[in-house]
């Protein structure tokens, strides 16, 4: 063994004479940490005496019981596991019955990814000491295997239930999830997608094995870093668009207020207006009721219109008051649209009227006036007033809740023919719907009221209501005696919020490193909960057969499948636009509202950490508010590092990635706002219903408006669609106009579809002209290549390589050049060109480096070949911005000449740095320009080097073809130097 290396082991097992002394701990360095922070002499000593064989078994005594400590540390986390996970015996989750897959709906995933133990695991667990001892039963056919690595393996597997234990009637049979490692497998029942994927990040958090699962669960992230602060509001952010949007599903429309509209008084004769409000009330029943199933229709009938004066009934005139709000072609049939702001008035002041005398009633009838009263006042813009009527109408609700709560849940008598039973009932089921409406209006309310710069704060206490939130809101009681349409209806409006708290809880199951990367696998997860809610959870006449996110098929052929899906009701259509508004909430989650500020350009914040140099009109009080709460940040989760370090962990986190832009979520949610469209002029014109709702049509309006205003971002695979994108945006400000003429108040949209006509008219006139700009840059290189191979057929025909170098700002020829080997055969066209250029334009200061006497970063290179590796590497080291080329390095081989088949892009990629750095200091490249006509120069020029060694080897390569299509293509019997020449 060599000399050093035994000098190594007896320095490791040895210690210093003054550590073995004094009885410290030495770390076998020369001179060891103690002697050399005292300043002592170190030495060793070459054999071992009575006192180091003493030392080392101290040392090593130590060592045994610092392992006993980590062991026993081990246990007592393994028992306190288990006991936390026996507590959680008997969790179970509320979900409906949709066939033997793990449900997508009824999740409460809220508190399963918030501040849970990561070492915990919700479900029934055994934990087995050996392997011997862990006897699964046989393999099944549907077992899914979702992680594998060597000792580790987690799979899905349908849950066998014995016939002792069998289910009870409705309910769903959960899958098993089993994961193992070693000696180690631990079981749990899931019954839906969240539980599967956070119990399994649970388990394989708790081995350490997070490298080794899929990337929808892979994280190993605490909640008190940088990244988790990152993952947390991320998921927030999303969830307050998420629940904000849900919020205003409720389909009130918001005007001016009323004193501020010219209206169009009207005769209000007693013997017509027990008419008019009838026709109102049911135009609201055949229409909108289906959409909002506010009242129990029967029931409403029955107490507050059947055998009384309907001018006497405050409930049906709180209700027509909010009748006259809405915009219905079958209402605009009742009345004039004009004329609807006076009725509305009418209708509000005589409910109140009616009220008025017995305001301290707690009855059904004072419960559906308030409500109605509170929403006819938040659409006119009185939202203190609205306050002060839900507050009254949920006063009335807490006294009443006990009765018909307790209604809700009796067993009918006689066999259902209680019709005293059957009245209660109905009541019970109204009081349920018009209090469900409220708690939405309440929730709408709130987030209307906001300001813009205190919205809702991050605390979801700020929503009481939201039915995200709270699974006991939100639901649709069906009655016995609802009409088929009601009960289809309201079972749409229940899947349909299956699917939003499902997205919801498929969001806050995302956890990533990066910004990119946390975005992606959000948008994956929200994606296959969609899918999976679309193709497994709806029935199949819920539902279309039509691409889901892909508007590729002719309108013919999509309205006519519409035409016939859509038959028996519109609700196939309806729960696909619900699909397709929660995709736009997340694109427009995802997508700035307009192009990068110098106040919202991250790539600025290493320059003011640093101290430099920002002109004032760049850095505002948005920058120094920032940089101040990434301070905050750094106290409150305790980071240790240097501020350049907690510097670099910013970095990292929002520019970690390489992908940029997530362009299948771009385009995805432009299908989904193209056949949002489609779906929308489909319910528009079906004369039996008004199914419309401009709060979708808007989701696609601001989808496709973020698009266009940041198409200078977009790759081309996005680009290509902006010709569609500005065609929809002019449908959908075509039906804006005409909605409005169905708008009850007039000018309710009219600022604001002002505002979206100069959106729309500023965005085709930015795309004309970015159109007309890039046509005549087109123009133009075709321009200067012409030149270029006129020159370069001028000067050198058997080997036209041509090039110019021209100033792109001023649109000026600085210089040519042709291939030449009359004096240096390296001079080739781009070469020569170069070459030329320093001879017109020598550095004043005889310093061509930096001191040039000509602005390269104002030129551009045309040449009617590719660059060959040394031109390419010139045109870089010149530091030109372009290089424009004709025929590619690939046509000029097959044209008959010797070649170096690396291409240009290929040499400007392996351009690099000090410290092997990315170069970004490199021309951008367009090859193919004039491509046809430098082909043909090409071709006819390297005539005589196509031999038979050349044909011979072009058709054993399979390009007989290439050669056959050259030859018919471009004849050279006569000259290809232009006339004009």
């Amino acid at each position: 063994m060599p000399r050093h290396i035994t000098d190594t082991i007896a320095q490791k097992k040895t210690p210093c004479e003054g550590c073995r002394d004094q009885k410290r701990k030495c770390n076998g360095q020369n001179p060891c940490e103690r002697c050399y922070k005292f300043n002592l002499r170190c030495v060793y000593t070459s054999t071992r005496s009575p006192r180091d064989e003493e030392y080392i078994e101290i040392a090593r005594a130590a060592s045994l019981v610092s392992q006993m400590k980590f062991i026993n540390n081990q246990i007592r986390e393994m028992e306190i596991s288990i006991q936390d996970l026996s507590k959680s015996r008997n969790f179970s989750t509320t979900s409906i019955k949709s066939g033997s897959m793990p449900s997508m709906v009824f999740d409460d995933s809220d508190k399963s990814s918030t501040e849970e133990d990561v070492n915990s695991v919700a479900g029934n667990v055994s934990l087995f000491h050996t392997s011997s001892e862990y006897q699964p039963g046989p393999p099944l056919k549907r077992t899914k295997i979702i992680a594998y690595d060597r000792d580790m393996c987690a799979y899905i597997a349908p849950f066998v239930v014995d016939k002792k234990d069998q289910l009870s009637q409705g309910e769903v049979s959960p899958w098993t999830l089993t994961f193992q490692k070693g000696n180690m497998c631990i079981e749990t029942h899931v019954k839906t997608h969240s539980e599967l994927l956070n119990n399994l990040h649970h388990m394989v958090s708790s081995v350490k094995l997070s490298n080794s699962i899929p990337s929808i669960v892979k994280s190993s992230v605490k909640e008190h870093t940088v990244i988790g602060v990152l993952n947390t509001l991320i998921r927030k952010k999303y969830g307050k668009i998420h629940c904000k949007n849900v919020a205003k599903s409720v389909r009130i429309f918001i005007a001016p207020e009323v004193s501020t509209v010219d209206t169009m008084i009207v005769a209000r004769a007693p013997e017509t207006m027990q008419t008019t409000s009838l026709k109102l009330i049911r135009a609201y029943i055949r229409c909108q009721h289906l959409q909002q199933l506010a009242i129990h229709a029967r029931t409403f009938f029955k107490l507050f219109i059947d055998g009384r004066n309907v001018e006497e009934s405050p409930a049906a005139m709180a209700l027509c008051a909010v009748i006259c709000t809405m915009r219905c072609k079958h209402i605009a049939s009742c009345l004039a649209s004009i004329s609807l702001v006076e009725y509305g008035k009418f209708y509000f002041e005589r409910a109140r009227d009616l009220l008025s005398d017995s305001f301290d009633q707690c009855d059904l009838e004072a419960l559906t006036s308030y409500t109605f009263m509170a929403i006819y006042m938040l659409a006119v813009s009185h939202a203190e007033e609205s306050l002060i009527y839900s507050d009254m109408a949920e006063r009335i609700a807490i006294v009443l809740e006990p009765h018909y709560s307790s209604v809700l849940k009796q067993q009918p008598k006689n066999n259902g023919d209680d019709e005293v039973f059957l009245i209660e009932k109905g009541k019970a089921v109204h009081f349920q719907r018009i209090r469900n409406h409220l708690h939405r209006v309440q929730t709408y309310e709130q987030i209307s009221r906001l300001v813009p710069a205190e919205e809702m704060k991050v605390k979801q206490q700020d929503l009481p209501f939201c039915t995200l939130i709270h699974l006991g809101e939100g639901q649709w009681i069906v009655a016995d005696d609802d009409s088929v349409q009601e009960k289809w209806f309201a079972q749409m409006h229940t899947f349909i919020l299956y699917l939003q708290r499902e997205e919801r809880g498929a969001s806050r199951s995302a956890r990533a490193n990066d910004l990119q990367h946390l975005v992606g696998l959000i948008a994956h997860q929200v994606e296959m909960a969609m899918r999976h809610w679309y193709f497994k959870i709806l029935p199949p006449e819920f539902r279309l057969t039509l691409p889901l996110f892909g508007s590729d098929v002719n309108s013919e052929e999509y309205y006519a499948t519409l035409e016939r899906e859509c038959a028996h009701s519109a609700i196939p259509a309806l729960t696909t636009l619900a699909l397709y508004e929660e995709w736009l909430v997340l694109g427009q989650s995802y997508l700035p509202k307009r192009k990068a500020e110098p106040e919202n350009d991250w790539g600025l914040l290493n320059k003011i950490w640093n101290g430099g140099h920002v002109p004032k009109g760049k850095l505002n009080n948005k920058w120094t508010r920032r940089i101040q709460k990434l301070m905050e940040l750094r106290e409150a989760i305790e980071f240790e590092g240097t501020d350049q370090e907690y510097l670099v962990a910013i970095n990292h986190m929002l520019t970690a990635s390489d992908h940029g832009i997530n362009v299948p979520l771009i385009i995805n949610s432009l299908h989904a706002a193209f056949n949002a469209i489609r779906l929308i002029k489909f319910l528009r014109s079906r004369s039996a219903d008004c199914y419309f709702d401009m709060r979708i049509l808007l989701s696609a309006w601001h989808m496709l408006l973020r698009v266009s205003r940041l198409q200078c971002y977009f790759p081309p695979e996005i680009t290509s669609f902006l010709p569609r994108v500005h065609k929809n945006l002019s449908e959908c400000m075509t039906i804006v106009k005409e909605e409005l003429k169905l708008q009850p108040y007039q000018g309710t949209l009219g600022g604001y579809a002002t505002q979206m006509e100069k959106d729309l008219k500023k965005e085709i006139v930015d795309d004309e002209e970015e159109e007309d700009n890039c046509d005549y840059k087109k123009e133009l290189d075709k321009c200067y290549m012409r030149i270029a191979l006129d020159y370069a057929l001028l000067h050198n025909p058997k080997a036209p390589f041509g090039a110019l170098i021209v100033d792109h700002t001023t649109n000026e020829i600085s210089c040519y050049g042709v291939n030449s080997g009359k004096k240096n055969k390296l001079l080739h066209g781009e070469t020569a060109a170069f070459w030329n250029c320093t001879e017109l334009y020598p550095s004043p200061t005889q310093d061509d480096k930096s001191n040039p006497g000509l602005n390269w970063a104002h030129q551009t290179l045309y040449t009617t070949g590719e660059p060959c590796p040394m031109c390419a590497s010139q045109s870089i080291y010149r530091g030109v911005t372009r290089v424009v080329w004709g025929t590619s390095i690939d046509d000029l081989n097959k044209s008959g000449i010797d070649q170096i088949k690396i291409s240009m892009p290929d040499v400007v990629n392996s351009a690099r740095k000090k410290a092997d750095l990315p170069n970004t200091d490199v021309p951008v490249l367009e090859g193919g320009v004039l491509k046809e006509e430098c082909d043909h120069a090409f071709w006819c020029a390297f005539v005589n080097a196509r031999d038979d060694a050349y044909y011979t080897t072009m058709i054993k390569n399979g390009n007989l073809d290439y050669i056959k299509d050259r030859e018919a293509r471009f004849p050279c019997n006569k000259s290809t130097v232009h006339e004009e020449l």
